[in-house]
């Protein structure tokens, strides 16, 4: 049976050390980010496509988080995260990619799914 986890993030809370801090309190080695609901600020992104580049936007200007996708795992050096997110800052101004620094904007809520590992068979 899968768990699920929902994380809330109050505003100016740092998104993937509160997602790292949730987990190792808890005490789940590989997650999956399935959803998050609310705005995130001070942005930066790495954008993939032709060119690799890096979206910042340090403004403080809000982004609402229509997709977040995933995986967060622990390994010996921590946890290591890679999360794609799409961002919606207005009807006409979106931006993709992977998730490097964020902060909770008035508020945040991400669900996760707790991925047992002794399930998982090789092959």
């Amino acid at each position: 049976m899968p768990e699920f986890y929902t994380l809330r993030l109050k505003d100016n809370e740092e998104v993937i050390a509160s997602i790292h801090k949730f987990m190792e309190d808890k005490g789940i080695e590989l997650a999956m980010p399935i959803m998050a609901y609310g705005k995130i600020k001070n942005v930066e992104l790495l954008t993939l496509g032709k060119n690799t580049t890096v979206f910042r936007d340090y403004s403080g200007n809000s982004y609402e988080v229509t997709a977040m996708s995933g995986k967060v795992h622990r390994n010996s050096e921590g946890y290591y995260t890679n999360i794609a997110v799409i961002l919606n800052k207005s009807y006409a101004t979106t931006a993709h990619g992977l998730l490097r620094k964020a902060l909770a904007d008035e508020f945040l809520e991400i669900k996760l799914r707790k991925i047992n590992l002794r399930n998982i068979i090789e092959v």
